[in-house]
């Protein structure tokens, strides 16, 4: 199954030694931590952010956004993802969630 970069749907789960794990990233295989790629960027730019929710696509795979802040504003991006979901989406748990 294709999940591309803009999907940002969950991808299924891996058991493998870490580096044999590959992802299908818009019909390519590519090795696994290249699912790290996005919050690299906030990570070596010294930025805050959080990941949120973001509902789920057609196959109830859970999406997720990541909000990135200016420098030395912690409480944006957090305050930002509150606003979300207050007005936007709220997690909800799968049925089969333990």
């Amino acid at each position: 199954m294709t999940r591309g970069l803009g999907t940002n749907a969950a991808f299924p789960h891996q058991t493998a030694e870490f580096h044999l794990r590959t992802l299908v990233v818009d019909d390519r295989t590519v090795p696994y931590v290249f699912n790290i790629l996005f919050p690299m960027l906030a990570i070596f730019s010294g930025l805050p952010s959080t990941a949120f929710p973001a509902g789920l696509d057609s196959q109830g795979l859970p999406l997720g956004l990541q909000a990135i802040g200016p420098y030395l504003e912690d409480r944006t991006p957090l305050e930002f993802a509150q606003l979300l979901e207050r007005e936007w989406y709220r997690f909800e748990a799968p049925p089969t969630y333990a």
